[in-house]
């Protein structure tokens, strides 16, 4: 799959095999393959973001177990706000997942 944004389903069902792919052999701190499902998470969440409501809904559960299976490596949903800067997706997330960032 190459790096650009998802554009129909076929392109989220891929990026969804392709994190699969990733997790099951789960990726150095810092390394490309890191980056990659960064990248790939990222455009997961936009694309479900542009979602119509029923398009959303019929992807919850298949993306509530991707969330759980991120929060046991730690990873965490992100992406940017209107101004560029990275934030949760806040309707997979229920707070930081990182410990180092409580306090802030």
């Amino acid at each position: 799959m190459d790096t650009s944004p998802l554009l129909t389903e076929a392109d989220f069902d891929t990026a969804m095999t392709e994190v699969a792919t990733i997790l099951a052999h789960p990726p150095e701190p810092g390394s490309a393959r890191e980056r990659r499902l960064d990248d790939l998470l990222g455009y997961i969440a936009e694309y479900h973001d542009a979602q119509p409501i029923a398009d959303q809904t019929a992807k919850f559960d298949q993306l509530q177990a991707l969330d759980a299976h991120l929060r046991r490596f730690g990873k965490q949903w992100r992406r940017a706000d209107d101004n560029g800067r990275p934030e949760h997706w806040a309707p997979m997330l229920g707070g930081d997942l990182d410990p180092a960032h409580h306090g802030r």
